[in-house]
């Protein structure tokens, strides 16, 4: 069985007098019984951090029972992570004629083929076709009572399964906003980057811009990642974070990835930077959580064009990057003025305030739960 949470999350004002959880108990007029089914039985997975766990602190501060799905509790409706190892469960619940909100982050219509050289591919493709993997996700879609999806590209892409499909991006916790960025550096340029070895493959999109910035100024790549290796034998190069090094001129440090370590590492960062190979149709579909978590520290972004990051920076909050010679005048601007890397951090970090706090996330997920609400 998944593992009750606890835990409570202090009680800001808002500008009309009222707190946060005063506003989404009004939001809630009754209470509902809610299990929740995570994407990972790691009580410490970044998804269950940023989602789950705070999709079940808000529900119970608004008034309803909320905790991790047992089999044989009684529930109102379960939200459950859309994740294929999830089916044995899912089917269970459905069985039950429990309403079932089927959360999901990724485009699991696809894979990151591209990840893998031709013989990779042809592999995975055959194990996918096979184990019926793309069945299992499509069945978990069309039994849903609803779908709430990670970006506007996913939401698109499961409407032919699904006819009501919303769309939450992860919350911006309270443990990323407690750090702030620094302006004034006097030092070389440090270039914040984080993310699974398979994300490193992004970096094709800036071209040659690092070894431009390279040449012009004094620069560091901090890269906080994993030892992890993408697929050995059939990956496409790099299949380590290491490979990435060894063929780059800028200075590269990386840094073995810890939750805690990466929020201290990135905070002291001047510039985070987001690449993504938006031809991979999988990535094309990412929601924009690493752009957010940086910018919800006060960090100036620069981004790939990636729709969910044209969609959540406004003008003025980070920058988008469509072709090297962006890469290279957007770092280059942002380097050499500390000024701007404060206006823009500030605007960054009200961004995620406004639109992505914790506090948004449950009053979002809240709308949704209100269909299956049950007066007691």
């Amino acid at each position: 069985p998944y593992e009750n949470i606890s835990g409570q999350t202090s009680g800001v004002q808002n500008g009309c007098g009222n707190s946060p959880q005063a506003v989404l108990r009004q939001q809630a007029r009754f209470a509902m019984r809610i299990g929740v089914v995570p994407f990972s039985s790691d009580p410490l997975h970044v998804v269950r951090r940023w989602r789950y766990d705070v999709l079940i602190r808000q529900a119970r501060q608004a008034g309803h029972s909320a905790a991790y799905y047992r089999d044989g509790e009684e529930y109102d409706v379960v939200v459950s992570s859309l994740a294929t190892e999830n089916i044995g469960v899912f089917r269970r619940i459905v069985r039950r004629a429990i309403p079932v909100i089927g959360d999901i982050t990724d485009n699991l219509l696809t894979f990151p083929f591209s990840n893998y050289i031709p013989p990779g591919q042809l592999y995975y493709r055959l194990k996918f076709a096979f184990n019926g993997r793309f069945r299992i996700f499509e069945e978990m879609l069309g039994n849903s009572s609803c779908i709430v999806s990670g970006s506007d590209v996913q939401r698109e892409l499961f409407l032919p399964y699904n006819h009501d499909v919303a769309r939450i991006t992860d919350a911006v916790t309270p443990d990323i906003l407690d750090f702030r960025a620094r302006y004034e550096n006097t030092g070389c340029c440090r270039l914040a980057w984080c993310g699974n070895v398979s994300s490193l493959h992004g970096f094709r999109e800036t071209g040659n811009a690092l070894d431009r910035l390279a040449a012009a100024g004094s620069y560091e790549l901090v890269l906080v990642t994993s030892d992890y290796v993408q697929g050995r034998y059939l990956g496409a190069r790099p299949r380590t974070v290491h490979e990435f090094i060894a063929g780059r001129n800028i200075r590269c440090r990386w840094v073995p990835w810890s939750y805690e370590g990466m929020l201290k590492e990135l905070a002291a960062c001047d510039i985070g930077i987001v690449p993504a190979d938006i031809k991979d149709p999988f990535v094309a579909a990412k929601p924009s959580g690493r752009a957010l978590l940086m910018m919800g520290m006060g960090l100036p972004v620069v981004t790939g064009p990636l729709a969910s990051y044209i969609a959540d920076i406004p003008p003025g909050a980070g920058f988008i990057a469509r072709t090297p010679q962006d890469w290279v005048s957007i770092i280059g601007r942002l380097a050499a003025d500390h000024e701007l890397r404060q206006a823009v951090g500030r605007k960054a970090r009200e961004t995620v305030e406004a639109g992505f706090s914790e506090r948004m996330f449950g009053a979002k997920y809240l709308e949704v739960l209100k269909r299956f609400e049950k007066q007691l």
